[in-house]
């Protein structure tokens, strides 16, 4: 049986690809996302979700997908976070 509950270790492995791939993107984009509307986020979330949605769960491109729309997500809370 498989055991999806949230441990420090679990949760931490899960992030790490995501953290990874928003420190490299930074490194090499700079910081492009802070110019973009929280709107134009959501709608970008929304459409790797929607992708992401239509792919097999074989596909490659689905961790992808689903990585890309935590860090859109992440984005969003870091700056409502800055805000408050």
């Amino acid at each position: 049986m498989k055991e999806y509950f949230v441990t420090k270790e679990r949760y931490n492995k899960a992030i790490s690809p995501c953290r990874k791939l928003a420190i490299e993107r930074n490194k090499r984009y700079g910081n492009s996302i802070a110019i973009a509307k929280t709107s134009s986020i959501i709608d970008l979330c929304l459409m790797k979700l929607i992708r992401t949605r239509e792919l097999s769960e074989d596909d490659p491109k689905y961790c992808d997908e689903l990585i890309d729309s935590i860090n859109y997500l992440i984005y969003i809370l870091m700056r409502k976070n800055n805000e408050n």
